[in-house]
């Protein structure tokens, strides 16, 4: 767990009320998991209302968005805003309500990602 740089959406230094950014692994210096499997939790002060919990996943790479949305609605999850149109890149995503009705938010990464590297082609974009 650290102090998340203002420059990667945290609080200015010294804030009483710090961003934290807890991990599960290693990461790269931008904070891209190293390995796969690696999750980032991202704490912070909120004032006001909370707004509820969204869970991200990456999902598997080299399925189709849809078979991965059809697969997870066979499981009980509902689709928020209908199968999206997948694009190659950074931006093949949807929104889903599981069971319990907790929101995931699933990010697919385009096949151009290597774990030996962080966010391979991703400056090509």
């Amino acid at each position: 767990m650290f102090e998340l740089p203002e420059a990667a959406g945290g609080q200015p230094k010294g804030s009483a009320s710090p961003t934290l950014l807890i991990a599960t692994g290693p990461s790269y210096e931008t904070y891209e998991g190293a390995t796969p499997g690696h999750m980032n939790a991202m704490c912070h002060k909120a004032d006001g209302e909370l707004e509820p919990i969204v869970c991200m996943l990456e999902i598997d790479m080299w399925k189709p968005l849809e078979d991965t949305l059809k697969m997870m609605e066979s499981k009980g999850a509902v689709l928020v805003d209908g199968i999206p149109e997948e694009t190659e890149g950074w931006t093949s995503s949807a929104y889903v309500n599981d069971p319990s009705g907790n929101r995931l938010y699933l990010w697919k990464c385009p096949t151009s990602r290597t774990w030996e590297e962080p966010e391979a082609a991703y400056d090509q974009e």
